[in-house]
């Protein structure tokens, strides 16, 4: 009796699939030997249990593939967001830094012109008489001389000239921060269509019950992966606002799931899958990708195990 106790339902299910697999083909294995009866089942050939197992294998490379590049997108989008946020931070402090220094200035240009009134108020300008002036006068008719005093001019004594200075400019505000995202939008739509021909290919496939499960879990991780792809380009269309003074802005909570990680999970158990199948066909051997896929995911495990 097979037990799968603290295994996932779905994997439960490929698990006693697998091991009703083993039973068929080691009862057909037997009838043979024995000769039968005349009514024996003829089971695939070693030869069609290959060509499907390398096809499926091929298959889950390919969406592999795919998988590897929108996780590579997913990064390239986490960095340009950071970029974009470092951009905007140093937007930040750029203006906070122009706005100290200019109230700097204006409060130096206050302080320099009261304390220039203040000492136009102590020396003001003022006014006093100025020096008078004689006048003579030759008066012919009594042959004599007349002089008299002509009062000055009024002297002006100029106070304090004050050297007023005029208020600064007001600080203009820092180029505005740009950030494009047309380039990993673009890349997501080429993966999608690639994940539309990989889903019309893997269509045609056509294996045994052997592989059923495998072939059932590779087109619901194609599914997958382009649900995946196609929400987040629908995420980054909407993901760039406009602030009028600072510029674009990445909106985090349109990039915060773009995330390959339920993908990888995916392609992990199609992996294990087609592994357990393949063995229980006896044809392990014929596999490439998931084979060293699976050794490599194992690889932690047998480690731990051989630790005291």
């Amino acid at each position: 009796m097979v037990s799968t106790g603290g295994w996932p339902r779905g994997r439960r299910g490929r698990l006693w699939l697998a091991a009703a697999v083993c039973l068929v083909v080691a009862s057909v294995v037997v009838a043979a030997a024995c000769g039968g009866d005349g009514d024996t089942v003829q089971g695939p050939s070693a030869e069609e249990l290959t060509a499907w197992a390398q096809s499926l294998d091929s298959a889950g490379a390919d969406l592999d593939d795919v998988s590897a590049s929108y996780a590579v997108a997913t990064q390239a989008i986490k960095k340009t967001a950071e970029k974009n946020a470092a951009a905007l931070e140093k937007w930040d402090r750029e203006w906070k830094k122009r706005q100290a220094a200019y109230d700097k200035d204006v409060a130096e240009v206050e302080a320099h012109n009261a304390a220039e009134r203040e000492k136009v108020a102590a020396n003001p300008t003022t006014t006093k008489p100025g020096w008078p002036r004689l006048e003579m006068e030759f008066d012919a008719d009594l042959n004599v001389v007349r002089t008299r005093t002509i009062p000055g001019d009024p002297i002006t004594v100029p106070g304090y000239q004050p050297q007023y200075r005029s208020l600064p400019a007001k600080p203009r505000m820092p180029a505005k921060v740009k950030v494009r995202l047309v380039d990993e939008i673009r890349r997501l739509k080429k993966l999608e269509a690639h994940l539309s021909d990989l889903d019309a290919q893997f269509a045609t496939l056509v294996v045994g019950s052997q592989f059923a499960a495998v072939l059932s879990d590779l087109q619901g991780a194609v599914a997958d992966v382009r649900s995946t792809v196609v929400k987040a380009r629908k995420a980054l269309k909407k993901a760039v606002k406009t602030d009028k003074n600072r510029g674009d802005v990445i909106a985090k909570k349109r990039i915060v799931d773009l995330t390959a990680a339920d993908l990888e999970t995916s392609i992990v158990a199609l992996r294990e899958t087609l592994v357990a199948a393949a063995e229980s066909a006896g044809v392990a051997e014929a596999l490439r990708w998931a084979s060293s896929g699976a050794a490599a995911s194992q690889s932690p495990a047998a480690s731990a195990s051989a630790s005291p």
